[in-house]
């Protein structure tokens, strides 16, 4: 049977998706040199999130703080008037916003982005269907990441079901917060997973993310009884997540989950900081200094010294 034909929500039968980008060359997202395909939306609203353009399912307009120079040529083009630009601001009413994109094309300095845009599987195969050659020679092939892939579990169904017509490997990046059937049925048909754990303690992590982790863990523990290869991703945030007890709790959960896979700890960064104030919206993490590689390190030994496979990335 193919996988198209075990997908859920049948009814959608364009399987179009909501897409932020498609990356090619990525060396960090599985094995291999992937293309990487950025989902839009998230159910998710963690407070250090460095691509927050990716939270919203539609399409959202972003405003380059950095490039912007304040010339107003965006409001001169824009039909719906969208634009607010003074000597120092810019400012952007994206409840009338119809993402026309003259705004971006009128910008000198290319400080506007359309984030998002409906994709479908043939428009995202011929992108990924470009370096195949480089997935041949590397043991590389796809990831689908986001925001949340597993929102868009129709076309996600679709889309691992193309890469695998093309011999092509997939592995999807996800919270893991979503219905048990929907994540179980994409994780049969991965070939991995890279799944990302924010915290453990449930209190924290409703506060950190605004959501429950009930589902993650379930199926977190689903997943680490099944053959598929299972790499954990842990964002370390100074004073939110990277306290002993943070790290205790993390350790008893893999043990207890039988978790053999690797584990990848990734420094917290401010990479992403000027988009917040692109989208209009504050960033509470602005005091946060990301961690030391040697508080990195000490985190990968703690857990080394438990029997785990870990790693850490600056």
């Amino acid at each position: 049977m193919k996988i198209a034909e075990k997908c859920l929500n049948k009814q959608q039968s364009d399987a179009v998706g909501n897409i932020y980008k498609i990356q090619r060359f990525c060396i960090n997202d599985g094995p291999g040199i992937r293309t990487t395909v950025f989902l839009k939306g998230c159910q998710f609203s963690c407070k250090w999130c460095h691509n927050p353009e990716t939270l919203s399912p539609g399409k959202d307009i972003l405003v380059n703080s950095q490039l912007c120079v304040f010339c107003g040529k965006c409001s001169d083009v824009c039909p719906q008037r969208c634009h607010t630009v003074g000597k120092s601001t810019h400012t952007v009413n994206r409840d009338i916003c119809q993402f026309c994109g003259r705004c971006r094309g009128a910008c000198p300095n290319k400080a506007i982005e359309i984030a998002g845009s409906r994709m479908s599987i043939d428009d995202v195969m011929a992108v990924i269907r470009r370096d195949e050659i480089y997935y041949a020679e590397s043991g590389g092939g796809v990831t689908i990441s986001g925001g949340e892939p597993l929102l868009q579990a129709e076309f996600i169904c679709r889309l691992t079901d193309a890469c695998r017509q093309s011999g092509l490997t997939v592995y999807i990046d996800t919270n893991g917060s979503v219905p048990n059937n929907i994540f179980r049925t994409a994780a049969a048909n991965a070939d991995g997973l890279l799944f990302d754990i924010k915290m453990i303690d449930p209190q924290k992590h409703r506060r950190y993310t605004g959501a429950d982790n009930d589902l993650v863990l379930q199926n977190f523990q689903y997943v680490c009884g099944i053959e598929k290869d299972l790499i954990v991703r842990y964002v370390v945030v100074p004073g939110i997540n990277d306290l002993p007890d943070d790290m205790s709790l993390l350790a008893e959960f893999l043990h207890r989950s039988s978790f053999t896979g690797r584990i990848e700890f990734l420094a917290y960064h401010r990479l992403g900081v000027h988009k917040y104030s692109g989208l209009n919206i504050g960033y509470e993490m602005a005091d946060i200094e990301p961690p030391s590689e040697s508080d990195m390190k000490k985190i990968m030994v703690y857990f080394t010294d438990k029997g785990f496979n870990a790693s850490f990335r600056n």
